[in-house]
């Protein structure tokens, strides 16, 4: 994927990606890691773009050729440039290992707490009623409660 000066222009060195049209921030999602995406139209494709890889792609020297941008501090939602770096696959796998692995609460798409699950695995309700008490799916209480999920909560 290329940038040009135009869109470069409009990813900010600290992650800030500003509308083409307004020139005022775009909202970001998250992904499954906790990392920042935009939605953006690539041809006639919508898609999400992380936000580290296009503030890599518009100030970030790669003068090796890398494909993967990862943050030197293993915080995902820190995109400025002075944070990022590009690596080899092989870099990515060991830094994966390392920084990736979220678990419980600290996982950004986490509904439930270590003490939701404590008192699902104790509770003699229904999982329907669970769900609906907890406002989650009721296959998310059953993956709780029989440590499918959750398996580092006693």
């Amino acid at each position: 994927m290329k940038l040009t000066e135009d869109q470069k222009k409009l990813i900010q060195r600290d992650g800030t990606v500003l509308n083409v049209y307004t020139g005022k921030p775009r909202k970001k999602d998250f992904n499954q890691q906790g990392t920042p995406v935009i939605k953006m139209t690539i041809g006639d494709k919508s898609r999400k773009v992380s936000v580290m890889k296009l503030v890599a792609l518009a100030h970030l020297p790669n003068p090796e050729g890398h494909t993967i941008v990862i943050p030197k501090d293993g915080n995902n939602k820190n995109c400025h440039v002075d944070n990022l770096k590009w690596v080899s696959s092989a870099d990515f796998m060991k830094a994966t290992a390392l920084t990736y692995t979220v678990h419980g609460e600290e996982h950004v798409q986490a509904k439930l707490t270590e003490d939701d699950v404590r008192f699902i695995r104790s509770s003699f309700f229904t999982d329907t009623q669970l769900a609906r008490n907890l406002n989650v799916s009721r296959s998310a209480i059953s993956c709780a409660r029989n440590r499918i999920s959750w398996k580092h909560v006693k």
